[in-house]
Parts: structure tokens; sequence; C-alpha cells
């Protein structure tokens, strides 16, 4: 005997939605940081089974050509952080232009390593631009301070 099943999509989006609740969460949440006066936005990355980082989508929004990035990835757990890979990259993007570069950052057997000695249950592992070379030879720094952001907000 064949027995027909009827799919309602109700119940099909409800199942879906209880298994990714009961999902166990990654250990390591892997993510980008951009600076608010960086000349390049990081706009997509992809890992792999062993980096963080494995490609990564740079945009140069600033009026210069960009020769080359100075690249960190930090490792966060708790209220530490830490700079734990770093790589300088050729780039040569013109204004407006965006490239894909294999970047082979943040190797994932020493993160989870990592992970397990802090005795957190999570960590970030951030990826974020550290300073930008143009072609003119000026360079932009990830630790130039921020003019007109208030640190701390005014009282009302």
């Amino acid at each position: 005997m064949v027995v027909e099943a009827r799919r309602d999509p109700r119940k099909l989006i409800l199942a879906l939605l209880f298994g990714a609740a009961l999902a166990p969460a990654e250990p390591l949440v892997f993510t980008i940081r951009t600076h608010p006066t960086c000349p390049v936005e990081t706009s997509a990355f992809n890992g792999s089974k062993d980096f963080a980082f494995q490609f990564v989508t740079f945009h140069n929004e600033s009026p210069k050509f960009v020769e080359s990035l100075s690249l960190k990835v930090a490792f966060a757990a708790g209220s530490q952080e830490e700079i734990v890979d770093g790589i300088r990259i050729r780039v040569r993007l013109a204004p407006g232009d965006a490239g894909r570069f294999a970047l082979q950052l943040g190797r994932i057997p020493p993160l989870d390593q990592k992970l397990r000695s802090s005795g957190q249950k999570f960590a970030r592992v951030v990826l974020f631009v550290d300073s930008a070379e143009f072609s003119d030879g000026t360079e932009w720094n990830s630790e130039e301070p921020v003019i007109g952001v208030p640190v701390e907000p005014k009282p009302r």
C-alpha cells in the first residue's frame, strides 16, 4: 500500500526553525571589523576547513589607488583580544574597484586549541585592515585617532 504524504509548508518551516534552534552553536565565530576611516571595505569572506579566512573581497572606497594592505586576525574570548595572525598583501585597487584575494589567514587547529586553553565556550576570530599603502607613498593606519567621533556619549 502506498501512502501519499501531503506536505504542509507551515509544518516544514516550523520543523526547520525548531531544528535550527536545537543545532549546536559554533564555538568559533568568524567575522570582520572595519575601522570608521578605513579606505578599504572588506565586503565578503570565505573560510575553509583549514583557514578562517581563505578568500576575502576588498573594495577601495578612497579616491587614491591602493597598492597594499596590512591585515590582522584577532582572537577574542571573553574580554581578552589578542592578535594571532597577519599578512601584508599587494592588492593594486584603483578607486572604486573591488577584488577577491586568497589569504589563508587564521589556521583553524591553532584557533581551536586557543579556545580550549582559554576556558571559554565561544570566541570571535576577527579579520581587520590594520593599514593601507597608497600609490603616492602615503599610508592610512588604523591606530590614527578618529576625529569627530565621541569616545563617551555626552549626558543629556
